[in-house]
């Protein structure tokens, strides 16, 4: 009986400076499962689950330590706990035990990054363009965590973090097991599954705690290796308002009519999971071509958990008046440029003033005090980021007639569009006001109109 030894290597803690790059390292062998900090998984199944313990519950402590493929009776996988305790699970047959350690090698042989293996952390070597639109390769040797394009994004496009405070990211993965896709031809979905038909678990459950919430998924598959698959797309869908409302939230297609190629591993960003709040119950859909449909043996998702931005002050409005807040501004350009399109959230709206002199402002006032610690502004998008705030302060007031400078910024130049992420501003010396305003003096331009697309307090 030919045994073959899997390392496991569940989790990695990043701890990561503020305003540095941060380093990803280039997994050794993309194989186990584990419970980093922020992440647990929930799953149930039949007893003798590899996974289950006390009661149903998914003991997330073991990790894969080996799997042996042989005789019909002597295929099987190895879990280790952390106290050095073993647990065996008997695989059904010896077809499906090798089908899953070619699957396992053919993972193994890659990174989650696609590059050899190796222990080396190197940096992240993503452009900002890849960063901005969320796509991920396997020949890069890392990726930096990207939040959607509107006010919760606080991470600029570097990989840097750009609000003060910001913590370390956690990076954790698990491997799913034999997820078939029950039916032939058509479309069928299914929830996670793994080893064994009778032993089928339920969705899995992320959700995150002690302040951390899920920044970025990938998701890694392996086809059966060998296998004509006739797959024509894989999606991956959440339903979280019950299994008969699917949501796409990612997908891959064949080019044309050609299946996807048997074996091959497919990478996608989930990037649906950003900000989907604390619990996401995930599943896939496998579009065949009528012939048959595929089962995908080993699959893995690498999370990256970071922690909760701290809290906008200013809520997404949605007209000038939006839940007891109120923006204004000096003055409006003609169109759809209002005061509050600069707390809307949206990419594509700013705030501009009419082409007059400076200097302008731009006000929120709040139903009561706030004490912001710390601002954000974007830029306008395209050639209009040269109309960004070159020369400012930030003003406080709690009767809208005297006010009292709170911060000041000279010089700031080298505005990028929106998606290019904020810029963020630490107040010295935070003070309680309920009427705050940017008053601009200079923009980087020089000329006779200003545009802000967005600007929020922090705290």
């Amino acid at each position: 009986m030919k045994r073959v030894l899997l390392a496991a290597l569940a989790w990695v803690l990043l701890a990561v400076p503020v305003a540095a790059q941060w380093q990803v390292p280039d997994h050794a062998v993309p194989i186990g499962r584990g419970s980093g900090t922020g992440f647990k998984s929930a799953a149930t199944a039949t007893s003798g689950h590899p996974f289950v313990s006390n009661g149903g519950a998914a003991d997330p402590s073991f990790q894969l330590l080996g799997a042996s493929g042989g005789g019909t009776n002597n295929a099987f996988m190895q879990f280790i706990g952390p106290s050095g305790s073993i647990k065996t699970y008997t695989l059904p047959n010896a077809d499906e035990t090798i089908a899953t350690l070619n699957a396992v090698q053919t993972l193994t042989n890659k990174t989650i990054n696609g590059a050899n293996n190796t222990l080396t952390v190197r940096e992240a070597d993503l452009s900002t363009s890849d960063v901005t639109t969320g796509n991920v390769s396997t020949t890069k040797h890392g990726f930096a965590p990207k939040l959607p394009n509107d006010a919760t994004r606080y991470l600029d496009g570097t990989g840097a973090y750009s609000v003060p405070g910001s913590s370390p990211i956690t990076q954790t993965m698990f491997d799913l097991f034999r997820n078939p896709a029950n039916g032939v031809g058509g479309n069928t979905t299914t929830t996670y599954q793994f080893p064994g038909s009778a032993l089928t678990a339920s969705t899995i459950a992320f959700y995150a705690n002690q302040g951390m919430r899920l920044q970025q998924a990938r998701w890694l598959v392996a086809l059966t290796p060998g296998h004509a698959s006739n797959a024509t797309r894989i999606r991956v869908v959440n339903f979280d308002s019950g299994p008969n409302n699917i949501v796409s939230m990612a997908e891959i297609s064949a080019t044309g009519t050609t299946p996807l190629t048997g074996g091959a591993d497919i990478t996608i960003s989930l990037l649906g999971l950003i900000n989907a709040g604390v619990f996401k119950q995930l599943g896939y859909q496998i579009a065949g071509n009528g012939v048959e449909s595929p089962t995908v043996y080993l699959s893995t998702i690498e999370m990256v958990w970071g922690p909760n931005p701290p809290a906008y002050l200013i809520p997404r409005m949605t007209a000038a008046t939006t839940g007891g807040f109120t923006a204004s501004a000096s003055s409006e350009f003609a169109g759809d440029n209002a005061a509050w399109k600069a707390f809307d959230w949206a990419q594509g709206s700013i705030w501009a003033s009419a082409n007059v002199a400076g200097p302008w402002w731009l006000r929120i006032d709040c139903p009561s005090t706030i004490t912001p610690t710390s601002y954000v502004i974007w830029g306008r998008g395209g050639t209009g980021a040269l109309l960004s705030p070159r020369n400012w302060t930030l003003e406080g007031s709690n009767d809208g007639v005297g006010w009292t400078v709170v911060d000041t910024r000279t010089n700031i130049t080298g505005w990028q569009p929106f998606a290019g992420g904020p810029r963020s501003f630490t107040i010295a010396v935070p003070q309680a006001f309920s009427k705050w305003r940017l008053n601009i003096s200079v923009t980087e331009l020089g000329g006779n109109d200003v545009a802000v697309a967005e600007w929020n307090m922090l705290q």
